[in-house]
């Protein structure tokens, strides 16, 4: 959890005053008053295109807004005069007013120009307070690291056919080709027959293949696999309801609009109900437009709402190929985090302090011609991913693998070809009782092969 909370809540008076005070540490209960509205510049000014050195100036301004509160003027002083790089130092925006969560907080920006979120010392990450009091805070973990992946970016309007492809290779280059820096199990959801057969053809051991055919098959293969990462690459939306829509393979071929409507209460009940899930990735566009969603909450932060420790959104349209960026570096950053960690002790992952790699990068390939070092001033296309995470604290303790790697790639393998079997005999032609009696047996099978790696 963030050594740095403030916490913005709306006035009791119902007059849209937003009021914000030093929650952590020492909670200082002095209220200030938020004069920032996102509609007005220089936060308006943030839209394409963005002018040079406005993404600068709307993170000095809300610098600026925090440190008319002398108790945070007096913190911030202490906190960035303290530049030793370890560990990092979060800088937490308790947003339960959604006025406040529509401002740009990922641009803020100290007076002479270092942008927080750009910086491992400082990050920003935004915070709420789960509804449910009894979830899971204590996490174990034994390698290898469980990533699902749905990949299904496809519609109707040609424009918004978007290629997994790229998205796949970032994934393949960032985990699969720095095996060294850690053992994975990937599971590979997708609409795109062609690209399934690609992954397939390359004989990755760790890695499994399925289409999307409905969402109770996704929803039960992505439960069944127990992920640590739900990681998202479709289209999103953030508004009156929020949601991911996703194709399936009979959407993409047809090129029709998703038929699988993804809702917050969906990923919690039928995906996450034994609470394995570390960190969900939305490369979606909007899944954490506050300014859109209102009351009923972006979809990065109604997942957090809804208990799951840590959500990464886009806070408005994305090109994909920035959003395959950003997971590129992600996970590069995170193995060699997970196989630094030592056995049996509890540990924290800082999940703000891993997204500046991405964020830098978002920075140096978006940036304008010749824009030189102030680029990051000038491009916000590396603001635009959002961390939301609970207000109390994520703790992991890291216990050796069960099983040495050569057997449990053996395990691994063995799981693939259950599973594929066991899809076989439900797109069969055989009987509805003796499929039945095949798949009861396939689960058995299935469930004792996974009993060797939990």
């Amino acid at each position: 959890m963030p050594p740095t909370i403030i916490r913005f809540l709306d006035s009791q008076g119902g007059d849209g005053a937003v009021s914000f005070f030093l929650a952590k540490p020492n909670g200082n209960a002095t209220i200030c008053i938020l004069n920032a509205d996102p509609s007005k510049p220089p936060y308006s000014n943030l839209q394409d295109p963005v002018p040079a050195g406005a993404v600068s100036q709307a993170g000095i301004a809300l610098y600026q807004q925090l440190t008319g509160h002398k108790a945070i003027a007096a913190h911030f002083n202490t906190v960035f005069g303290d530049t030793s790089n370890d560990p990092p130092r979060p800088i937490g925006m308790q947003v339960d007013s959604v006025a406040a969560d529509s401002l740009p907080w990922e641009t803020l920006c100290l007076p002479g120009g270092e942008f927080l979120a750009l910086d491992r010392r400082w990050p920003v990450a935004r915070l709420l307070d789960p509804t449910d009091d009894k979830l899971k805070q204590d996490y174990e973990f034994s390698p290898p690291l469980r990533l699902a992946v749905v990949l299904s970016a496809w519609g109707s309007d040609p424009g918004k056919r978007i290629p997994a492809r790229d998205e796949w290779r970032s994934l393949e280059e960032s985990i699969l080709k720095n095996a060294a820096a850690g053992p994975t199990s990937l599971l590979i959801l997708l609409c795109e027959t062609n690209l399934k057969q690609e992954i397939d053809q390359a004989g990755y051991a760790n890695v499994r293949t399925a289409l999307i055919t409905g969402q109770n098959p996704m929803s039960q293969l992505i439960r069944e696999f127990r992920p640590h990462i739900l990681h998202f690459f479709c289209h999103g939306f953030s508004g009156a309801k929020s949601f991911l829509r996703i194709n399936t393979v009979a959407d993409k071929e047809s090129n029709a609009d998703g038929k699988i409507y993804l809702m917050p209460s969906d990923l919690r009940q039928s995906i996450n109900g034994e609470e394995t899930i570390w960190l969900v990735v939305l490369n979606c566009c909007d899944s954490a437009n506050a300014a859109r969603s209102g009351d009923t909450r972006n979809l990065a932060a109604a997942l957090v709402k809804r208990g799951f420790p840590a959500v990464i959104g886009m806070r408005e349209p994305v090109e994909s190929n920035y959003a395959r960026l950003l997971t590129e570096e992600l996970y590069g950053e995170l193995l060699p985090r997970l196989a630094a960690l030592p056995d049996g002790q509890v540990s924290a992952l800082e999940w703000s302090a891993m997204l500046v790699p991405g964020r830098m990068r978002l920075r140096d390939d978006s940036a304008p011609p010749n824009a030189g070092p102030d680029a990051a001033a000038s491009t916000k296309h590396w603001a635009i991913p959002a961390l939301y995470m609970r207000t109390f604290p994520f703790q992991m303790r890291k216990i050796p693998a069960k099983l040495p790697d050569p057997d449990r790639q053996k395990v691994v393998a063995k799981l693939a070809e259950l599973r594929d079997l066991r899809m076989s005999v439900l797109q069969g032609p055989a009987s509805a009782d003796k499929k039945l009696n095949m798949l009861a047996e396939f689960d058995r099978l299935i469930q004792a092969e996974e009993a060797k790696l939990l």
